[in-house]
C-alpha cells in the first residue's frame, strides 16, 4: 500500500502541469507561459485536400517539442471530411520565441505562398520575479 502511494505522490507533480491551448483565435498574440507550462496547437485540417499543417520548432531553447504531431479526423464519418492536426509543446528556459505554421501543400516549391499561416509570440517568464533583500535589511539570526 505504501508503494502505491508513493508512487501516487511521484505522480502528481507531472499530472498538474499547466498547459495552454492555442488554436486560430489565438493567431498573431502573445502568449506568456511559465518555464515547464505545456503547450497544445490546435488547428483546423484537411489532409484529403493535399494540404497540411508545416511546422518547424524553433531552433533555441525556449521552446520545445514533445512528439510529433498528430491529426485527428472530425467526427463525421464522412469521405473528404477535415478535422484538427494537434502539436505538443514544453515552455524551457526563459525567453521569447514565435511559432510558425504553415498550410501548404508539401510537394510544391517553396516559392508558392502557403494558403494560411499561423503565428504565436510565445513569452516566458519565471514563476516569480528573483528579490534580495538589501544587506541593511537582513536581520541576524541571534
Amino acid at each position: 500500500m505504501k508503494k502505491i502511494l508513493l508512487t501516487l505522490f511521484a505522480l502528481l507533480p507531472s499530472l498538474a502541469q499547466a498547459e495552454q491551448v492555442l488554436n486560430d483565435a489565438n493567431n498573431q498574440q502573445t502568449i506568456v507561459v511559465k518555464p515547464k507550462e505545456r503547450l497544445i496547437v490546435k488547428l483546423p485540417a484537411n489532409p484529403s485536400t493535399g494540404y497540411m499543417w508545416q511546422f518547424t520548432p524553433p531552433d533555441d531553447d525556449v521552446v520545445k517539442l514533445l512528439g510529433n504531431w498528430k491529426h485527428t479526423p472530425s467526427k463525421k464519418n464522412t469521405v473528404g471530411a477535415g478535422g484538427e492536426t494537434t502539436w505538443r509543446l514544453a515552455a524551457g528556459q526563459a525567453g521569447e520565441t514565435t511559432l510558425q505554421f504553415f498550410y501548404r501543400r508539401p510537394w510544391e516549391d517553396a516559392s508558392v505562398a502557403p494558403a494560411e499561416i499561423r503565428e504565436y509570440k510565445i513569452v516566458i517568464r519565471s514563476t516569480s520575479p528573483a528579490t534580495s533583500a538589501p544587506a541593511s535589511a537582513v536581520k541576524p539570526w541571534f
